[in-house]
């Protein structure tokens, strides 16, 4: 699993199938600072979790489009112009977003450097 700075937060990302398969299951909760990216994201479920998260979609421009809560067993199909999938602890989309300081995603993954 590839680990990223993107403003304040610790960003997880993927680096093949089985780990974009196994995401967040098994895991007690997400730190206040940390998230899991999930590239070219068409849905996501909480099936297995046991905590709440924010999922916060972001279009092909790398620009938020929106913030939704998920509670445990739920399945999520973003609008269509997703592109791609933050998900955050509950309540931390905000600073979440407040990181990026006014930057894009994609501005603020290249300024940073990877882990």
């Amino acid at each position: 699993m590839k680990r990223r700075r993107l403003g304040t937060f610790t960003v997880w990302e993927p680096s093949n199938r089985r780990e974009r398969a196994r995401g967040l299951l098994g895991r007690d909760g997400l730190g206040q600072h940390e998230a899991m990216w999930l590239s070219r994201c068409r849905s996501v479920h909480t099936f297995g979790m046991r905590f709440v998260i924010d999922v916060v979609m972001i279009d092909r421009d790398d620009q938020v489009l929106g913030v939704a809560r998920m509670e445990p067993r739920r399945v999520l199909f973003p609008r269509l112009r997703t592109r791609h999938i933050v998900e955050v602890a509950a309540g931390r989309s905000a600073a979440f977003t407040r990181s990026l300081a006014a930057r894009t995603t994609r501005d603020a993954r290249s300024s940073e450097h990877q882990a």
